[in-house]
């Protein structure tokens, strides 16, 4: 799939929630746990800034060490796990558990 057709699904999946869509540049820095082998994925939406998307996505343990995130673009997801790069136009605040037999929550938390 291109970004365009990546950008159309998370269209689709912010319509079906009742979420505003954010782009998520392919280019723009998501915090990423480098733990992607286990399931669940997590994924919240914090404030973006210049070129960081505001992700950060995690699965497994989750952990407040300084160096649990690396930086890493977005259009990188694409070759690391693809449905991620699917909720990724889910605007600040939102957030979203998936796994890899097809769960899927998505919420918008405020806090």
């Amino acid at each position: 799939m291109t970004w365009k057709e990546y950008e159309e699904v998370q269209k689709q999946i912010c319509k079906e929630n009742g979420a505003d869509w954010q782009a998520t540049p392919p280019d723009f820095i998501i915090g990423l746990a480098t733990n992607l082998d286990k399931t669940p994925i997590y994924g919240v939406r914090d404030v973006r800034s210049d070129k960081t998307s505001g992700w950060y996505i995690w699965s497994g343990e989750y952990s407040a060490a300084d160096d649990f995130y690396k930086p890493v673009c977005a259009a990188h997801l694409v070759d690391l796990f693809p449905p991620i790069v699917h909720y990724l136009g889910l605007a600040e605040g939102w957030r979203f558990i998936i796994d890899k037999d097809g769960y899927e929550d998505i919420w918008y938390e405020q806090d």
